[in-house]
């Protein structure tokens, strides 16, 4: 399956999700994921070097092209915001992660076209996401 896993660059990463964790687990499943640039710590040096309207044209294509988005939105960020509602409005099936006892967003929350996991360790979170994606592929909603 292909994914778009959107990760906050810009606003910065803290708790207790391990990206490179998340990105081999994902890897060993199967699954693609094309966002796997974003998992790296030297993210934001790198994406700043590319132009900001190829950033968008290849994210969007990119979008346009998964099967399913996975956004991290523990730390607010307005370019995931973005990329959660473009999805949506793609018709992708999207999950939404968020650690445990942080707020989030009502707009992510009371969304009832999302769906939201909760975890408190890296483990939970991959936990959430197999569980999540398997459920996809057995209704059929996902490639």
């Amino acid at each position: 399956m292909k994914i778009y896993f959107a990760l906050p660059v810009v606003a910065g990463r803290t708790g207790v999700l391990s990206f490179l964790e998340m990105l081999a687990f994902l890897e060993e499943k199967g699954h693609r994921v094309l966002t796997e640039h974003l998992f790296h710590l030297d993210a934001l040096p790198a994406e700043r070097k590319v132009p900001r309207c190829q950033v968008f044209a290849r994210d969007i294509r990119w979008l346009e092209e998964s099967d399913v988005l996975i956004a991290e939105v523990t730390a607010p960020s307005t370019g995931v915001g973005y990329e959660i509602a473009h999805a949506i409005s793609l018709g992708k099936p999207a999950l939404c992660l968020a650690e445990a006892g942080v707020p989030v967003s009502a707009m992510i929350e009371g969304n009832p076209a999302l769906t939201l996991v909760r975890y408190r360790d890296s483990p939970l979170a991959m936990e959430g996401v197999a569980d999540w994606l398997e459920r996809l592929v057995a209704a059929g909603s996902a490639g």
